[in-house]
């Protein structure tokens, strides 16, 4: 591993660190140095479209993805596991019924959701915020089936004795969290990488450069009228999976006991 990282050439991530800045300094010296008007109205023109559109603030996009995808998992998690624990401990009246109306929303395309989900979030208010991508991936299927399914394994003698202690349902479920620990960090793992890669939702919600996340900067950079290295594009798709990679490195044990406690019933 140390091998590999001796062989790496850091000088293309500090390119990518500093994309946004290079080619505009350069532009910046030479409109101070033009004195032909119409050549220097062309240069300035260039500047403002390269400032506004080809080049981005690696370390600011990057910290927009980290809170959106640190976000939307807890919410999934906290959501999905609640939801879960209702419907795998709980009877209630058109439990069947909307068990399988989750099934039936994971086989519909998200691709065939997006205009709608669009117009609510315009209605709602949250167009070009962070909080028009959290919000509607808060709760989803996967996440209920998962949790309804961990959740049966889990013995009801062991509820029943908070029950007898006079725990109401809530304090009951929170007492009982400890007991699916290994599946809580599996999910929460599996959330934020499909969430830190998350490129449709983004595209249509966030209008503001320094609104916007990792992937759509970098997709963004890949089309620069000017272009930049091949090389800086590895750059920064390498930053792109350190996050994932790390947290798969730390977590890999808890996911493997928690896939193997999956039994589908």
């Amino acid at each position: 591993m140390w091998t590999s990282l001796s062989n790496l050439d850091f000088q293309y991530f500090d390119i990518l660190l500093n994309s946004n800045r290079r080619h505009l300094d350069k532009l910046e010296n030479q409109i101070a140095q033009e004195n032909d008007p119409k050549q220097k109205a062309q240069l300035q023109a260039d500047y403002d479209h390269l400032k506004k559109y080809q080049y981005f603030d690696f370390k600011k996009v990057f910290t927009n993805s980290l809170i959106i995808a640190l976000l939307h998992c807890f919410g999934a998690v906290a959501l999905s596991a609640s939801a879960g624990y209702v419907f795998a401990k709980i009877d209630f009246k058109g439990k069947k019924f909307f068990f399988t109306l989750a099934i039936l929303v994971i086989l519909i395309p998200k691709q065939a959701l997006i205009l709608p989900l669009f117009e609510w979030i315009n209605f709602i208010g949250l167009s070009n915020s962070h909080a028009g991508i959290v919000l509607p991936g808060a709760l989803n299927a996967i996440g209920l089936l998962f949790f309804t399914q961990i959740w049966k394994q889990v013995p009801n003698d062991m509820l029943d004795i908070c029950r007898l202690e006079g725990a109401s349902e809530l304090r009951t479920f929170i007492h009982a969290l400890p007991l699916i620990s290994s599946a809580l960090l599996s999910f929460a793992l599996l959330d934020f990488i499909m969430s830190w890669n998350e490129h449709l939702l983004p595209l249509i919600v966030l209008q503001s450069p320094d609104k916007q996340t990792l992937p759509l900067a970098l997709s963004q950079l890949m089309g620069a009228s000017l272009g930049e290295p091949l090389a800086v594009i590895m750059a920064g798709a390498t930053f792109t999976i350190l996050p994932t990679l790390i947290l798969f490195a730390l977590l890999y044990r808890r996911i493997k006991s928690s896939l193997a406690d999956l039994h589908l019933h």
